[in-house]
């Protein structure tokens, strides 16, 4: 069985974190925004609560109380699919991930990304190994750099990666390999051609700048590349410096430092659509 207090722990929250949930939760002057939050999250309807999460302490803490409660419910569908608890935990960490970028942006511990965690909640994203999957399909287009033969709108199981831990290329292939396995087994009925992902880590720019034994760039070249943006630099720039945050003590890495210099060279880092067919 699974409670609200042993999937704070198992998802990665540390022990303040822990301790300032549950306070949170059992507070009785935080009923009414705790139920409110609980209605919307359990009838799908991210929208008006994202809209309050991202401008109050209440809100943003009862989003992820109520995200929490709904992770929890969704146990039970895990387990009359055949998933195991693990992945189960696994594929729920992205609360705490979303609940600590949530932190850095506003300066307390909340939860906004609401839509995006209804992948999860709801058994369409799953975190196997280092990635995560979900149903996704192939759309055809004329600005394609290369022709494949997959027919528009075939199946294919959608790459996402979770900004947290380590990005080792072994690692990557071994999730890989376990994706496959996963939906082929509970999802034996879908015709999947592979895998595709939309990810500045696959855009060839990036050679510019990481050496050939990066794992960022191992990574791309699993990829066969369909589409190059080139000049589309927004994903990298908002993954590369964080932008967005407010961390107090920014030390740039050797990356912010090679990538900050390329820019100011004119040079781009790009975006870029791939595929690994099986």
């Amino acid at each position: 069985m699974v409670t609200f207090e042993k999937l704070i722990s198992d998802i990665g929250f540390n022990a303040s974190e822990k301790t300032e949930i549950i306070s949170f939760a059992s507070d009785k002057y935080k009923t009414e925004v705790i139920d409110f939050a609980n209605k919307l999250v359990f009838d799908n309807l991210w929208k008006p609560l994202y809209e309050k999460a991202i401008t109050s302490y209440d809100y943003g803490m009862a989003s992820l109380v109520a995200i929490i409660n709904k992770a929890v419910s969704a146990w039970d569908k895990y387990v009359e699919m055949g998933v195991s608890y693990d992945i189960y935990s696994d594929t729920m960490s992205d609360i705490c991930v979303w609940a600590r970028n949530y932190r850095r942006i506003y300066g307390y511990l909340g939860f906004s990304e609401l839509e995006w965690l209804d992948g999860s909640v709801n058994l369409r994203r799953f975190k196997l190994g280092r990635l995560q999957y979900n149903f996704g399909h192939f759309e055809a287009s004329d600005d394609h750099d290369i022709s494949l033969d997959i027919p528009n709108g075939s199946r294919m199981i959608e790459i996402h990666i979770q900004q947290d831990g380590p990005f080792d290329d072994e690692i990557c292939g071994r999730s890989l390999k376990m994706a496959e396995e996963f939906f082929k087994k509970h999802y034996p009925n879908e015709d999947f051609r592979g895998f595709i992902c939309h990810s500045w880590l696959l855009s060839p720019t990036l050679s510019a700048v990481l050496d050939e034994t990066s794992n960022i760039i191992k990574f791309g070249e699993r990829f066969t590349i369909v589409k190059h943006e080139v000049e589309n630099d927004k994903q990298a720039i908002e993954r590369i410096f964080g932008e967005k945050f407010k961390d107090k003590d920014f030390k740039p890495t050797s990356l912010q430092i090679k990538a900050r210099k390329h820019l100011d060279e004119g040079g781009h880092l790009g975006n870029a659509l791939g595929v690994i067919l099986f």
